[in-house]
């Protein structure tokens, strides 16, 4: 059966993610000791006391903190956590614990103090998973949950690998730095721009993460009150440009030495749908919004199409496409086609619709559709237009199997993006 395709022309022009115990032989007064978790200051009914240059906190609301369940044995003065698949035995005076009946050798056992179990920090953030760093100029001890991002523009490229991990691939921005994209769990989908060994930009859609304490699915309103009114455009030496958002499906604002995009679902109250930030001074160096023509940067936004397309869909409940690189030819020369003789349609000067071309490359299929797009700067901002598009959203999170995706540089509208859709059976 073949799917009548709503076709939507749309040109727009651009644009913290959130994440410390002190060093064997450091020493301080307790007293001055800070503990933050993802950057909330942490209280506690029992102030943290230091043994053997170590941290130690009261148990129980660590535990709470950091989600780990409890149980206290009573008669062998033991302490037992749970989290996912971490089973934490800790003894009271005990050297010794043990990390699912792996012995573990600790520097500072669990003591009792003030009628309080006490535990070391680092040993019950690290086992599940927590990050640890120690900031000595505020003498605060920083626990990092890797389940929210904790990453900001400045940070170290070591940093974003301590946190994230290994990325999944590296992709070529339009603003010449890499991507670094972690999509194995597209559920906490992002990516983050690397160059000269530091973080010059970010961009999510995943609901773990919150990007200056804003969530997805926050309304616009809240964005205004907190940043003020968005800019109009950007000055870049002696031209100003001036930002096309449509019917509003985004705001830009320079704060913190950033420009922070911040993405509207305009179909539902104009809710927060996702966010990117660039370094003011990244954003400045490239002429105009657009990037330097390269097959490179071609196959980065065709293959940012796919993840980002599956992304949306799972925050939706839904499965992912399977790439097919058959189906991805005939949208690039549809793309190409476009950009070649200055027409934007789903129906090519040969009269040609989206299913003749399927068919005409042997694409069997039994459901299909097409999305196409120009004008747009990056697969990005492709991407978050055509959500906008009751048409074009319908067909991301349609009943199809596999995604094909076709770029082109070139032509009137300088880029144009085609996503074929299909299902064989």
């Amino acid at each position: 059966m073949k799917k009548k395709i709503i076709i939507l022309t749309v040109f727009i022009l651009l644009f913290n993610v959130f994440i410390v115990e002190p060093m064997a032989g450091e020493t301080m007064a307790s007293e001055e000791l800070k503990i933050r978790l993802n950057d909330q200051l942490i209280n506690f009914d029992v102030e943290p006391k230091i043994v053997n240059n170590r941290t130690l906190v009261p148990i129980r609301r660590i535990f709470e903190l950091l989600k780990i369940k409890i149980k206290w044995v009573k008669e062998t003065k033991t302490v037992i956590g749970f989290k996912e698949n971490t089973k934490i035995t800790l003894k009271i005076n005990d050297e010794i614990a043990n990390i699912n009946n792996k012995k573990v050798k600790l520097e500072s056992p669990p003591i009792i103090f003030k009628g309080r179990t006490l535990v070391p920090i680092r040993f019950i953030a690290e086992s599940t998973g927590v990050i640890v760093e120690w900031d000595s100029n505020t003498r605060t001890v920083n626990l990092l949950d890797k389940s929210i991002n904790n990453i900001n523009i400045g940070d170290s490229k070591e940093r974003v690998l301590k946190i994230l991990g290994k990325p999944s691939r590296k992709d070529l921005s339009k603003y010449g730095f890499k991507w670094y994209i972690y999509k194995s769990d597209y559920n906490r989908y992002i990516q983050v721009g690397i160059k000269n060994e530091r973080v010059v930009g970010i961009y999510t859609n995943a609901k773990k993460y919150k990007i200056n304490n804003i969530s997805i699915g926050a309304n616009r309103q809240k964005i205004h009150d907190i940043y003020g009114e968005p800019l109009k455009g950007i000055q870049k030496e002696n031209t100003f440009y001036t930002f096309n958002s449509g019917n509003g499906e985004f705001d830009t604002f320079l704060k913190n030495g950033y420009y922070i995009t911040i993405f509207y679902n305009i179909n539902n109250n104009y809710k927060v749908t996702a966010f990117q930030l660039i370094e003011k001074g990244v954003e400045q160096s490239l002429k105009d919004f657009y990037g330097k023509n390269s097959e490179e940067l071609k196959e980065s936004f065709e293959k940012q199409l796919y993840d980002l397309a599956n992304a949306i869909r799972v925050r939706n409940g839904l499965t992912v496409f399977d790439w097919d690189e058959e189906i991805s030819k005939t949208a690039r020369k549809h793309s190409k086609d476009m950009a070649a003789n200055n027409y934007f349609s789903h129906i090519n000067l040969k009269d040609e619709n989206p299913f003749d071309r399927m068919e005409n490359d042997g694409i069997d299929f039994i459901r299909a559709a097409e999305n196409i797009a120009t004008g747009q700067t990056s697969a990005i901002f492709a991407h978050e237009n055509l959500l906008n598009s009751p048409g074009h959203r319908d067909n991301i999170l349609g009943e199809y199997n596999n995604l094909g995706v076709g770029v082109h540089f070139g032509g009137k509208f300088k880029i144009y993006y085609t996503q074929n859709f299909f299902t064989q059976d």
